[in-house]
């Protein structure tokens, strides 16, 4: 299994962009989202189910991802605006002979991303420009956490705003860095063993729900 905490340094980068690209390589290359995802899935059913299977997936999973996304940010080592100028990404694969629907997916890599390292990412993927403009544009300030997923050829962005940050930004800054050193390895076993917040509280996180 591959660790990706935060991708500090260009070369850290270049490995995530590398090693995406490459679990894309089996799949069309297609951003399916915004005002194209439509058009895709009347051309393509595969695309259709998979984000099928994706809504059905993060219909579960979404509380969790928010919560081990704003943990991810590392708030309390770094400037007020961390919400505003990154985003954490995610990507799937399907698993083979799932034990239920929530475990359909199990976590490949896991990552913080700039906003314009992750445009970077969407060129590679070969995302339209339009979506591309649509995630620069649609930027929501510094108290909103966009959670990035990306799987098989399939993009989706969710959206949480806070009233405030405190709670994370005035913690103990070791304990922040420890848990964004960590939450890529406790959500990939979370979704592997389909388990609720239990297993994040265990490792330090407050669970948001």
């Amino acid at each position: 299994m591959r660790v990706l905490p935060e991708t500090r340094g260009a070369g850290e980068f270049e490995a995530m962009r590398s090693v995406s690209k490459a679990a894309y390589k089996t799949h069309k290359k297609s951003c399916a989202a915004s005002a194209n995802l439509r058009n895709q899935m009347d051309n393509d059913p595969a695309i259709e189910e998979r984000n099928h299977d994706l809504s059905e997936w993060l219909s579960y999973w979404r509380p969790h991802l928010y919560t081990m996304g704003i943990y991810a940010m590392d708030l309390a080592n770094h400037p007020g605006n961390r919400l505003a100028t990154h985003v954490p990404v995610i990507t799937l694969e399907y698993r083979p002979n799932p034990p239920s629907r929530s475990q359909i997916f199990r976590m490949d890599l896991g990552g913080v991303m700039s906003r314009d390292e992750f445009v970077s990412l969407m060129k590679d993927h070969e995302c339209t420009d339009d979506v591309i403009e649509d995630f620069v544009t649609d930027n929501r300030g510094d108290h909103t956490i966009q959670v990035s997923v990306l799987c098989e050829g399939t993009m989706r962005f969710l959206f949480l705003s806070f009233r405030s940050l405190y709670r994370w930004q005035a913690m103990d800054k070791q304990k922040s860095r420890n848990l964004a050193e960590s939450w890529v390895q406790v959500l990939r076993e979370m979704i592997e063993k389909g388990a609720s917040g239990d297993l994040a509280k265990s490792a330090g996180f407050e669970t948001l729900f």
